[in-house]
């Protein structure tokens, strides 16, 4: 299994020199907002063509706006246009939150051009460290505001019910570089890959 310090590491390649839509941007936690290690958002916006972000955050909007971001208050589950497309659309750690996919597909498609990619990273229900915390504690630690998992069969599915096809998928074990974490990567790195915490998943209009 790859181990990385951030997850979002794989992902940067492709927003270089691209026109990017960042939909979900702002995070929630310390390292995927603004000035973590994990906040895409942030990393494209150095390597882009152009990047546009969207998100309900309205407070943090505006903070973010007066750092020079390009970032529009707009919920993904509501109908939008924004008179643009887009090379990529990033959809960083956000279906897992959503429950109308259909909106949200629908609106990946208005904004992504006809060659263009759709990025969706979210947690992967196979991961061996979710098999380890219902095995330890009795449930999974995740977040309470997600609404769905999603593994490559299902989200395969998803994408090609709503105009989308599946063109490749990895998937990605982070661990922070201290003691703690390097043991977890010497644990986790004999096992195969599929058994990583967060699936990532490259689209194309059908």
């Amino acid at each position: 299994m790859k181990i990385v310090s951030s997850r979002v590491d794989p992902l940067i390649k492709f927003a270089k020199g691209k026109k990017v839509l960042d939909i979900g941007c702002i995070g929630m936690g310390e390292e995927d907002t603004y000035g973590g290690k994990n906040w895409i958002h942030g990393k494209m916006a150095k390597i882009a063509k152009k990047v546009v972000g969207i998100d309900i955050q309205k407070k943090e909007i505006e903070k973010l706006r007066e750092k020079g971001f390009d970032i529009r208050p707009q919920n993904a589950e509501e109908p939008f246009d924004l008179n643009k497309k887009f090379d990529i659309v990033m959809a960083e750690e956000v279906i897992e939150h959503l429950a109308d996919l259909k909106t949200f597909f629908t609106n990946v498609r208005r904004h992504l051009e006809d060659d263009g990619l759709l990025i969706i990273t979210t947690p992967n229900p196979q991961a061996f460290e979710f098999f380890l915390q219902k095995l330890l504690f009795g449930r999974t630690l995740i977040n309470p505001y997600h609404t769905h998992w999603q593994n490559e069969v299902t989200l395969k599915y998803l994408l090609e019910s709503n105009g989308f096809e599946l063109v490749d998928y990895f998937f990605i074990e982070e661990w922070a570089n201290n003691l703690r974490g390097k043991v977890f990567q010497v644990l986790f790195f004999w096992l195969p890959q599929r058994f990583a915490r967060t699936g990532a998943y490259i689209a194309k209009k059908k």
